[in-house]
């Protein structure tokens, strides 16, 4: 797994920090076994083994670009809300998606236009008009 590890720099704090490509929250993203995966998931599945169900990798760190195995831990969705909830961090949104109304998101989901079009058009990334038409955001 050098190849992941080389993607990598450790921090004063113990965080091992992921130096390659992150999503608008400050995870980092790793192709992995075919698919473009977290990287803190990546990394605690390289060294603890493959995550069990619908489990999630939480960060006790708070440290969204850690990869630092010592620093995951896993936990339900359920978990994970409640202690973002109690680490005061609930309220986090995402910087581009959320910029688009219900009614434009309708729009983009049935519009013919490409992806790339609609989202010059409003001001969103690629990624997000593809979220919307997937169903995974503004459902």
């Amino acid at each position: 797994m050098e190849r992941f590890w080389i993607k990598t720099r450790p921090d004063d704090s113990g965080c091992i920090l992921w130096t390659a490509a992150k999503d608008e929250w400050g995870y980092g993203r790793f192709l992995f076994k075919g698919k473009n995966r977290h990287a803190h998931r990546v990394a605690y599945e390289i060294t603890h083994g493959e995550i069990p169900g619908a489990l999630v990798v939480m960060h006790k760190c708070d440290n969204p670009a850690c990869v630092n195995p010592e620093h995951l831990m896993l936990g339900t969705h359920a978990d994970n809300v409640a202690d973002m909830d109690r680490k005061g961090r609930a309220n986090r949104t995402p910087t581009r998606h959320q910029k688009m109304t219900r009614d434009q998101a309708q729009e983009a989901r049935s519009s013919p236009l490409s992806a790339q079009c609609l989202a010059a058009r409003f001001g969103v990334s690629v990624s997000a008009i593809y979220q919307i038409r997937a169903g995974t955001t503004w459902k």
